[in-house]
């Protein structure tokens, strides 16, 4: 029985490093998107939001 417990306590052990590695990798990922291409994340964005706004007051 204490073994049991052991096993499953040392397997989520295993199992929660490996996660947070994983959104760790993905926040790297998307801190180096928009490292690389600060004009599509940020001012793309910002164009957008600039059109709707003009077409919602054309129409």
């Amino acid at each position: 029985r204490q073994s049991f417990k052991f096993f499953i306590r040392h397997r989520h052990q295993h199992i929660k490093p490996s996660t947070s590695i994983i959104a760790k990798a993905y926040i790297l990922k998307a801190d180096i998107f928009t490292l690389e291409k600060p004009d599509i994340s940020i001012w793309g964005l910002q164009l957008k939001i600039h059109i709707n706004t003009i077409m919602l007051n054309r129409y």
